[in-house]
């Protein structure tokens, strides 16, 4: 007969044994909350036909994921698929909140991977991001924002907590990576490169005429949501009170309703300026804009990749900046008497050509390659010490069948090491 504590121990082996098989298995899992991840990580998924993964959506993401995109991947929602209760949508849940650990148990028994991909601004994504990692997978988190540092976040500190359970943080910029004190990879923003081709082939007089817009120039304001924004659109309200010869189109966050948008507008008298929520889309509007205006949004950085003149509205407190404001290419707008003068001297000036942008941002083209090398494991030809930077794919750093050196940064030190890459050459 068999001792008691070896039945217990065989069962629980055999339990053990069939939430692995239950498991279905991927190569790549992507885990995405907010919009900017989403956005960023889309063009990825889209050329990833030879590669099986899962998209487990969640809050923001749930509702600006384009399934069409996701070509051999399979979207897994949080709640209706996997039966978690609490509802993570964009509305209700607050991204500092965390599921109970049976939850979270239960998304890791249902969902394994090789690799996992996550965004880093919720609590629910760390949490998910720490499971995962306990159970063998590799996982990489990707900070979309370009233009501000994780210290100067208004989520940096959601982002700190996520640090410890990601293998390689990638990030857009190489000052964005001196933020973080983890392992990064300098990939890009994808966004910004999907940005630049789908404007090319966006019809801008059927976006105006859709819109029952006359020919007089457009300014479009692409909204925000926390912080100091309410603060910020009144600004911009006033302004616009000043304003004459423009039209004026808001396009709202995902993330919000548009209430305060429309009381806002009412109260300064400007019925006649367009609020739109979804159609016909951000990039669209963006296309048919004379001049774009943003409230510290990465909308800001990814219109003037795209070939549009941007300003930044803001309060005359704030601290908030990136390359182009500093470059004086963006001009930050604090007084609303400045909007019709600096609309009005923008128009006249030539937009800078992105090859000077991403060399000035520091940000890498071909970001879509990038992202991919490092899923594909380019990052482990590097030292494995936590504080390593990395910059996966620079002229400097590897080409096909040679053996390059790479420029390794250590807190306190620097040092050489060889690379011995497995895959074809990538120009950047």
């Amino acid at each position: 007969m068999i001792p008691k504590t070896q039945r217990l121990l065989l069962c629980l082996l055999f339990c053990l044994a069939h939430a692995l098989a239950c498991a279905e298995h991927f190569p790549v899992l992507f885990v995405l909350y907010d919009a900017g991840e989403t956005h960023a990580l889309t063009p990825v998924m889209k050329e990833m036909r030879d590669t099986k993964y899962a998209v487990l959506v969640m809050g923001t993401a749930r509702e600006v994921l384009d399934p069409q995109c996701v070509h051999s991947g399979t979207v897994v929602d949080l709640n209706s698929d996997l039966g978690i209760t609490p509802c993570v949508d964009k509305q209700c849940w607050q991204r500092e909140a965390a599921l109970e650990k049976d939850e979270i148990t239960k998304v890791s028994t249902n969902l394994s991977a090789d690799t996992v991909v996550t965004g880093v601004v919720s609590e629910v994504q760390r949490q998910l991001a720490a499971a995962f990692k306990a159970k063998g997978s590799r996982v990489l988190g990707y900070y979309d924002n370009p233009h501000v540092g994780v210290d100067g976040f208004a989520l940096g500190a959601v982002v700190r907590r996520m640090e410890p359970h990601v293998d390689v943080m990638m990030v857009p910029s190489e000052a964005i990576a001196e933020s973080f004190t983890v392992k990064t990879a300098v990939v890009g923003q994808p966004t910004l490169g999907d940005w630049q081709h789908k404007i090319t082939q966006i019809d801008r007089a059927a976006i105006r005429r859709g819109l029952c817009l006359s020919r007089d120039p457009l300014l479009v304001f692409c909204g925000g949501y926390g912080g100091n924004y309410p603060e910020a659109f009144e600004l911009l309200a006033m302004g616009l009170k000043e304003l004459t010869g423009w039209q004026v189109v808001v396009q709202l966050h995902p993330k919000v309703s548009g209430d305060f948008e429309r009381s806002m507008l009412n109260k300064h008298g400007l019925e006649k300026v367009r609020v739109v929520q979804k159609c016909p889309g951000t990039i669209a509007l963006v296309a048919a804009a004379d001049v774009v205006a943003v409230h510290q949004s990465t909308v800001g950085v990814q219109a003037l990749f795209a070939g549009k003149k941007v300003v930044h509205v803001d309060t005359p407190e704030s601290s908030f900046s990136n390359f182009a404001i500093d470059a004086g290419i963006t001009p930050r707008i604090t007084k609303a008497a400045d909007l019709p003068v600096v609309l009005h001297t923008l128009r006249q000036q030539a937009t800078l050509p992105s090859n000077t942008l991403y060399e000035r941002a520091g940000i890498p083209k071909d970001a879509v390659e990038h992202v991919r090398a490092v899923i594909g494991g380019m990052d482990r030809m590097d030292s494995k010490d936590p504080k390593d930077k990395i910059i996966p794919l620079s002229d400097t750093v590897f080409r096909s069948t040679k053996s390059w050196t790479r420029w390794t940064k250590w807190t306190g030190w620097t040092r050489w090491t060889n690379c011995y890459p497995n895959m074809g050459a990538i120009d950047v």
